[in-house]
């Protein structure tokens, strides 16, 4: 007789009640100064991320924040909490008599032509219109005078200029919201890596994506206003954990009209929007199982039963599930599978 099918082995929950006070109040909930154990494991903390080469080199990373222009860096590049191998992910913006089909015709073709430009897909009709390439050269800054952050540039645009202007506006948002930009960064980093590793950071599969991991901790950050790196962490496993997922994860007040979310998380520029608009059922049940892990861990680590590298031990999927599918993908031309 088979065993009953499970999405992964749960940690021993401690049992809580659901926490809906803080979906709706906005104040700080903890003011208090850092202890000396959260001092020194945030020093731990920082030495397992170093040795854990997630930082880019110093070079790569100037290059990378030289663009300017009417190329406006967006999500890690803006937020500053980018790691090594990430994209730079930037908004185009150019004069109104551009329109998208000049954008996605004329210069995608110029940027095909071009000799340091390789791996270069376009995606005009996706929900975010995007271009993909690879690009090895120097960049030119120009300053940008436009203000991306008047709310009148967005009303009347067409919705897929929105969201690719929201990019940019809903990271300088973010950054206005928090207490502190470093802690703010350093954490976002270390929440960054620990979900890659648990093999959780990827929106297109219907997990969380950038945007969504910043906002959950500048709500934190928003939360606890003196907390070290180490105290965030436990903090946003603890929060998480524990949180109702009926209502939504804000950094302002707006009001929900959604009547379906599955895990909503607002971004804060307007218009607002529910940034985990393709979760599902299951996969917010392995995101809540990697909470109640991340808490039970983090606990440990504080009471000394444990070590950091604990929290960002990758599972083998073979041993985790039961039942695993694989789907094999070959193609004439390389190209074709780098999306």
């Amino acid at each position: 007789m088979r065993k009953p099918w499970r999405f992964a082995p749960r940690p021993p929950p401690r049992p809580q009640p659901p926490n809906t006070g803080l979906s709706s109040t906005m104040a700080p909930i903890g003011k208090a100064p850092p202890t000396e154990p959260d001092i020194s494991l945030t020093q731990q903390l920082m030495r397992f991320m170093v040795a854990a080469d997630v930082y880019e080199d110093r070079l790569v990373t100037m290059t990378k924040r030289s663009v300017g222009g009417k190329l406006i860096p967006v999500g890690s590049q803006l937020l500053g909490a980018e790691v090594k191998g990430s994209d730079i992910d930037a908004v185009c913006v150019g004069p109104g008599f551009v329109q998208r089909h000049h954008f996605f015709s004329s210069f995608c073709r110029k940027l095909a032509a071009h000799e340091e430009v390789t791996d270069m897909l376009a995606f005009e009709k996706a929900h975010v219109p995007v271009v993909k390439l690879t690009y090895k050269g120097e960049k030119d800054s120009v300053p940008e005078a436009v203000d991306l952050m008047d709310d009148g540039l967005v009303r009347g645009l067409d919705p897929r200029c929105v969201r690719s202007l929201n990019g940019y506006r809903d990271s300088q948002q973010i950054l206005r919201c928090v207490p502190n930009k470093h802690l703010f960064r350093t954490t976002l980093r270390v929440i960054k890596v620990w979900a890659k590793k648990r093999q959780i950071y990827s929106n297109r599969l219907g997990f969380l994506g950038g945007i969504s991991w910043a906002i959950l901790v500048a709500r934190v950050c928003q939360l606890y206003t003196n907390a070290t790196v180490a105290a965030l962490v436990t903090h946003f496993f603890r929060l998480y954990s524990t949180w109702d997922w009926k209502n939504p994860v804000r950094l302002r007040g707006a009001n929900w009209r959604d009547p379906f979310p599955m895990m909503p998380i607002m971004t804060p520029a307007f218009p607002q929007h529910n940034s985990t608009f393709n979760m599902t059922r299951s996969n917010l049940a392995i995101i809540s199982q990697e909470f109640v892990r991340g808490w039970s861990i983090t606990e440990d680590i504080y009471s000394g039963r444990a070590e950091w590298a604990s929290l960002f031990h990758t599972e083998d999927l073979g041993q985790k599930y039961q039942y695993v599918l694989m789907a094999g993908m070959s193609a004439q031309h390389s190209h074709v599978l780098l999306f």
